[in-house]
């Protein structure tokens, strides 16, 4: 059977402001990447604006849920925090982003 090795690349960027004195910073936007490997047909997961495509959907998915996790267990490996620190910091993160109010996402400024 043909082997094929490719790859995704999820890009998520946060914007923040904070002011002086102020013990949290304010989540000003989120904008989010995604990039497609060069032996991939890149039209079926970006459009033409930029802009994921329903199919990119899971690989998007898929690469910032295993960045995560990778995460989580560098952090573990290293004793910065137990992988239970990190899933309780993750779960209220969560919770706190889906009741903040946000923008419908869309075309935005990427430098990276």
């Amino acid at each position: 059977m043909p082997y094929n090795e490719f790859h995704f690349c999820a890009i998520s960027k946060i914007t923040l402001g904070h002011e002086q004195g102020s013990t949290r910073s304010q989540l000003k936007s989120s904008d989010l990447r995604l990039e497609v490997s060069g032996n991939l047909d890149k039209s079926v997961y970006v459009d033409d604006e930029g802009l994921p495509t329903k199919d990119a959907l899971k690989p998007i998915t898929t690469a910032l849920l295993m960045g995560l996790i990778t995460n989580m267990r560098m952090g573990a490996a290293k004793g910065w925090w137990t992988e239970h620190e990190h899933m309780k910091y993750i779960i209220d993160e969560l919770s706190r982003a889906f009741v903040a109010p946000g923008g419908e996402p869309g075309v935005a400024e990427m430098e990276y």
